[in-house]
């Protein structure tokens, strides 16, 4: 069935309400099962990482890190997951307001690599470090076999972030990128929507015998944001391309059947 693990609410010093969730994408997990779990007194830190050296940086990777008390099997278990399946298995959200409006803050997979998990006796701090996904891209080939249809600037961003491990989270139809109309075609009054007007031909990487091979999805989605000056990141609940907060900008929602 897939759903939450392990959850924990705090409250910050604004106020504000938060809950941490860890999900398991398994579809064995039953999420009737799951269990609370105690944050550290910080909650949680999200964490932007970029080189100020640059001018523009196109992707703006972003991490949260936070601090899980194991003091039951129920945690063990699922710490127990990290270690003996794939990454990617479980995956962290974060919701404010979560007796309230429960907006979707941050998404992102759990880096089994990064857990700091101590041996001694209950309660034991674990500190868990989760990141966007945006970074794994760079494995991943690009194909426009990812989305059926389309061969727009918006379409070929939209394929990248289908290959993200966080990507199944979002409901058919729930925005999933929030992007700003600031290219313009001929004239202001036929540019409503460039970025899902402009078609793109597929770049190829050639070898000097001759043959091709792909790009990955993080390399084209990084010249992708480098062409239009935008900056790529996480933000709430979707992914922004852009850092203007105009409310000209358009949101793309995750298409169906994928």
């Amino acid at each position: 069935m897939a759903g939450n693990r392990l959850y924990s609410e705090f409250k910050n010093d604004n106020g504000d309400v938060y809950r941490v969730s860890i999900y398991d994408t398994n579809a064995t997990w039953n999420p009737a099962n799951a269990s609370t779990f105690k944050l550290g007194s910080d909650g949680f830190t999200l964490s932007y990482s970029g080189n100020n050296e640059q001018q523009h940086q196109p992707i703006i990777p972003s991490t949260v890190e936070f601090t899980l008390y194991e003091e039951t099997s129920a945690h063990t278990q699922t710490l127990d997951l990290m270690f003996s399946f794939p990454e990617g298995r479980l995956l962290l959200e974060i919701y404010s307001d979560p007796d309230g409006d429960n907006d979707i803050y941050w998404r992102g997979v759990i880096l089994a690599e990064q857990v700091e998990r101590a041996d001694e006796p209950f309660p034991t701090a674990v500190r868990i470090t989760a990141s966007d996904d945006l970074g794994n891209l760079r494995d991943l080939d690009f194909t426009r076999s990812t989305l059926a249809v389309g061969q727009t600037v918006l379409d070929d961003i939209t394929r990248c972030l289908l290959r993200l491990r966080t990507a199944e989270l979002w409901a058919s139809g729930e925005p999933f990128i929030r992007y700003i109309n600031d290219t313009e075609l001929y004239a202001s009054s036929d540019d409503s929507n460039p970025l899902d007007t402009i078609a793109l031909t597929v770049p190829l990487k050639m070898a000097s015998d001759g043959t091709s091979e792909s790009h990955n999805c993080y390399d084209i989605l990084n010249s992708l944001q480098r062409a239009l000056t935008h900056a790529f990141f996480r933000s709430r609940a979707c992914f922004t391309s852009g850092l203007s907060t105009s409310t000209s900008a358009s949101a793309m929602p995750r298409p169906s059947g994928r």
